[in-house]
């Protein structure tokens, strides 16, 4: 899984923790796990280093681990209600893949900040990770940029425009397409469902490798002229 994260993002974390760790008042990951209950999530973002690559970062510049934490749930939008309660939360910056999602939380916040009755609205930023399949996609379709922060690689977030954005905010950061590479990840899930069709044609009709792969290509030719 490790080689499933953006490098960019593994070796600018000590840069990030260096110049924004005392600045910012908390940072999570931020993501919906297939179930909580197999816990495939969580092993996947265990997997993936990240976790370790963090608090070594955090540890080597003097930052403080208090302020990071995981937020996993089946619905991480369920989640998000309950951590607009959180005390002291002013600024809330999401760094998210999808901006249909951006979208979402920020019709939350603003519901959230509807029924506040007193003490200070939550002001929300919101990031789009536009490196991502998303993003890329978006872009080749020359969809229009919603009115979102952009950052087109993950070392875009050590601009110093950021110094400002992310000072006294909880940043919540989504884990796939964010962290995670969804393109390889998804390309390594073909691959694998791909070989085990291969050994099934291979065992089912006793024919070698390279048959097995003409044979399947055969078949994808038929069903494309269809």
């Amino acid at each position: 899984m490790r080689q499933h994260v953006y490098g960019e993002l593994v070796d600018s974390l000590g840069q990030l923790v260096a110049k924004f760790g005392q600045a910012v008042r908390k940072v999570a990951i931020w993501t919906t796990g297939d179930d909580v209950a197999t816990g495939y999530q969580p092993a996947k973002i265990a997997r993936s280093g990240i976790i370790t690559a963090f608090t070594k970062a955090v540890r080597v510049h003097n930052g403080d681990l208090a302020k990071t934490e995981a937020i996993i749930a089946d619905n991480k939008f369920n989640e998000l209600d309950k951590y607009l309660e959180s005390q002291g939360l002013t600024r809330l910056v999401v760094i998210e893949d999808s901006r249909s999602n951006l979208r979402k939380v920020a019709k939350i916040v603003e519901i959230v900040n509807e029924a506040k009755t007193g003490g200070n609205t939550i002001e929300y930023v919101p990031v789009w990770a536009a490196y991502s399949r998303e993003g890329i996609q978006a872009k080749a379709k020359g969809e229009k940029e919603d009115t979102f922060y952009v950052i087109d690689s993950p070392k875009d977030l050590l601009d110093d425009k950021f110094g400002e954005v992310f000072r006294g905010a909880d940043i919540l950061v989504d884990f796939d397409g964010v962290i995670g590479n969804n393109i390889t990840v998804r390309e390594a899930q073909a691959q694998v469902k791909y070989n085990a069709l291969v050994g099934a044609v291979i065992e089912r009709e006793g024919v070698t490798s390279d048959q097995a792969n003409q044979r399947i290509l055969d078949n994808l030719s038929k069903l494309s002229v269809l």
